[in-house]
């Protein structure tokens, strides 16, 4: 036989597309509160604090009046876009059709940047205009909420103490008790957990495995929300946080649209395209709680 005969090799290429690993949909989505801001370029959020104080009885007194606390959040959406063309000829050589998986990854990606842009929100400095004043501040998320990574004495993943401390933390601003609790996070500190807890009762290690497992998604009041966004710093740090649903808000000016058509200006190209407009703003710092966890050990 031909030493040459390789060379009429033909290549074959699977009709069917394979989308690499990617988290899809948002994890986030529909576990805050949402705003229209369609007709405004920003949103603002009013407040009124909480009454310390009253006045005593007096008999056949003046009416007496407080100053009562005013603040203001604000909002702002960030407009985001994404486009590809597929020439017809290329499609016409292909024996897979690659219009339904840019589609499918398009939505993927701004299911992702919908998460992101909350939980950049969530820990962020947000801007606000404090009571007394007309200016704009930036409010940064106080030390008393966050639970250090050392809070067991050394520098520790994610233990069953610092979710009770966040839990403690929310419960003590007097969040609403009623209203769903989420604890977002990455893998290891599932990882994490799951190794802590062994340690600790065998009815919390199977609530644990369970909840690793995918069978459950609650644990300690918590709805868990897990996603490879949350930040991870230089000493591999992880910034996991836990919120109650009314401490965040996201704006929504547009949400995911994308369209699948023809150019006649491109020489009648299919065009894959895809916006959304959104924002978002941590609206009381008392309604989230950072939880740093290292993921080193």
């Amino acid at each position: 036989m031909s030493s040459q005969y390789p060379n009429a090799f033909s290549q074959k290429f699977a009709s069917d597309v394979h989308i690499q690993y990617q988290q899809g949909a948002s994890r986030l989505k529909g576990k805050l509160a949402e705003r229209s801001m369609v007709g405004g370029e920003a949103l603002f959020l009013p407040q009124v604090g909480a009454i310390s104080s009253g006045t005593s009885y007096t008999r056949a007194a003046d009416t007496a009046y407080i100053d009562t606390v005013h603040e203001t959040r604000k909002l702002t959406a960030t407009p985001t876009r994404w486009a590809d063309l597929i020439d017809m000829p290329d499609r016409n050589r292909s024996v897979a059709d690659f219009l339904g998986p840019y589609v499918e990854i398009a939505s993927a990606f701004f299911g992702r940047s919908y998460d992101s842009t909350v939980i950049a929100a969530a820990l962020d400095a947000a801007t606000a205009k404090l009571s007394g004043s007309t200016s704009e501040s930036s409010v940064s998320l106080p030390a008393s909420q966050k639970v250090a990574v050392d809070l067991g004495g050394s520098s520790e993943g994610l233990t069953l103490a610092k979710l009770i401390e966040a839990k403690s933390i929310l419960g003590k601003n007097e969040t609403p008790m009623g209203e769903q609790k989420y604890y977002v996070h990455r893998q290891e500190q599932l990882d994490d957990l799951l190794n802590n807890v062994n340690q600790v009762s065998d009815s919390d290690f199977a609530a644990v495995k369970a909840l690793v497992n995918g069978e459950v998604n609650y644990f300690m009041g918590f709805e868990f929300c897990p996603t490879q966004l949350v930040a991870v710093d230089g000493s591999d740090i992880a910034s996991s946080f836990a919120y109650t649903r009314s401490g965040v808000v996201a704006g929504i000016t547009s949400g995911f649209n994308a369209k699948v058509e023809q150019l006649p200006t491109k020489n009648y190209s299919w065009q894959v395209w895809a916006e959304q407009d959104i924002g978002a703003t941590r609206v009381q710092e008392e309604g989230v709680v950072e939880v740093l966890c290292d993921q080193s050990p």
